[in-house]
């Protein structure tokens, strides 16, 4: 991918598809990395929760998904690395809100209704459940770090401050990797549109033009490895 068609990728495929799912709540994306210093330096070692704020705090993201969870992307040269990170809090229905503070709609008025609703609306803090396993991908790609048999030049990473590389075969494509990462996260979405069209078509494109990585980077040693094709 040229840096024209990647950013091209992300304006007009992930970006309506996210939309047309009810997902999307802002898009911040920029070519350049955004991510800051005191993201970077505390995704090694940090605890989830302080990730996300971090990278919440500083806009260090691309998209802003409904439930906060987010999305990077970013593209150096021949390097790749999208990343979603899932909010560390879920926002509760409104009826687990109403029974959170001993209640429900039946014993209050319009006027309290209204308030409790305003309330809720308003996403403060005690409208939300700790999410006790949020989900982490990242995929990345890079020739500098690229060790035959050791570490892939491809590969998908689940969870944070572990070794976990499944090697894939291919080069995602952005609209790949939102694809599964919605199919993973946001089933019941997936499955309410997936039928439809425009998500039918998006479907059967995405997977379709992601190429093959270089030989030079995938090895008969790698391909001995459990690996994603």
């Amino acid at each position: 991918m040229t840096d024209n068609s990647f950013n091209l990728r992300i304006a007009n495929e992930v970006v309506p598809y996210l939309e047309n799912l009810c997902l999307l709540k802002s898009n911040i994306y920029k070519p350049e990395n955004h991510c800051t210093d005191g993201v970077r330096k505390i995704a090694r070692e940090g605890k989830y929760e302080d990730i996300f704020k971090e990278t919440i705090d500083t806009y260090s993201y691309d998209m802003l998904l409904v439930d906060d969870s987010i999305f990077q992307f970013n593209k150096e040269h021949d390097d790749y690395r999208y990343c979603f990170i899932q909010s560390p809090r879920v926002k509760m229905t409104w009826e687990e809100f109403l029974e959170s503070i001993d209640t429900n709609e039946d014993d209050l008025s319009v006027a309290e209704i209204e308030q409790w609703h305003s309330y809720y609306d308003n996403d403060e803090a005690d409208c939300f459940h700790i999410n006790l396993y949020p989900v982490y991908m990242r995929y990345d790609v890079s020739a500098k770090e690229y060790k035959e048999g050791e570490h892939p030049y491809s590969h998908l990473h689940i969870g944070i401050h572990n070794e976990i590389r499944i090697p894939i075969s291919i080069l995602l494509t952005p609209e790949m990797f939102t694809e599964f990462v919605v199919k993973m996260v946001y089933r019941q979405k997936w499955l309410k549109f997936k039928d439809d069209n425009y998500f039918v078509d998006f479907h059967n494109s995405s997977k379709s033009r992601c190429d093959a990585i270089d030989l030079k980077f995938w090895s008969e040693m790698d391909k001995k490895d459990l690996f994603l094709k």
